[in-house]
């Protein structure tokens, strides 16, 4: 159950190897794909812009460390965006696919039965299409204010593991690395974690919408075969 559950609602597996059954369409993945990309994009270069004119404390030094012969200073900064940054991350794709799901409307969900459930299921793919293209817009308009507001005094220590990695062909756009490093962690970690804790329903105690997880899909499965052999 768990490895159809991350196969069918994962951000990257699900786009190639969900169920062909499945209510959740590949355009729709899609779209939801795109703005968790814009999404991390957003936060992070914001969260810098606003750090770079509040004094620069996320330039701190936390930990030193040698990578191919050469001293990399892990910064307060690239901490936050690969712990907190990613949680949030994680938290918002979970959010993001719930609305797309509009699972209270799918078969099983508490208003699937009604006549006009069928066609409002897609309402949640329509709703989040204009914000996902102003997400997409006001990324792009944030890696332009990041690369020409960067400071390289500040940036320097933290960006020597990036520039060698990327050979320095992103330019004023090294950047990116860090970014693609906190994309990894939201999706391939912390979005796994996340996914588990719903999909085993602890915290809805196995009874509470949304929450209640597997637990609760179970039960609700139930209650609709028991009420259909009652007709018999």
């Amino acid at each position: 159950d768990w490895i159809q559950w991350m196969r069918n609602n994962h951000m990257v597996f699900g786009i190639c190897f969900h169920h062909r059954c499945h209510p959740i369409q590949a355009w729709e993945r899609l779209i939801v794909f795109i703005g968790s990309i814009a999404f991390g994009l957003t936060a992070s270069n914001f969260a810098f812009i606003w750090d770079r004119y509040d004094g620069g404390g996320m330039a701190d030094h936390l930990y030193t460390f040698d990578f191919n012969d050469q001293q990399v200073i892990l910064t307060k900064g690239v901490v936050v965006l690969w712990t907190l940054g990613s949680i949030c991350h994680s938290v918002f794709d979970l959010v993001v696919w719930r609305v797309t799901a509009c699972a209270c409307c799918q078969p099983g969900g508490k208003c699937g039965k009604i006549s006009c459930a069928r066609s409002c299921r897609d309402c949640g793919s329509y709703t989040l299409i204009p914000v996902i293209l102003g997400m997409v817009v006001v990324a792009g308009y944030a890696c332009y204010l990041r690369a020409n507001n960067r400071n390289d005094a500040l940036e320097q220590d933290d960006d020597d593991v990036y520039e060698q990695i990327v050979a320095g062909a992103l330019g004023e756009f090294s950047f990116l690395a860090k970014y693609l490093v906190e994309l990894f962690l939201a999706w391939f970690v912390y979005f796994p974690v996340f996914g588990t804790i719903m999909f085993s329903g602890i915290l809805g105690c196995g009874g509470l919408p949304i929450l209640g997880g597997r637990p609760r899909d179970k039960e609700l499965v139930e209650e609709e075969l028991s009420g259909s052999y009652s007709k018999f």
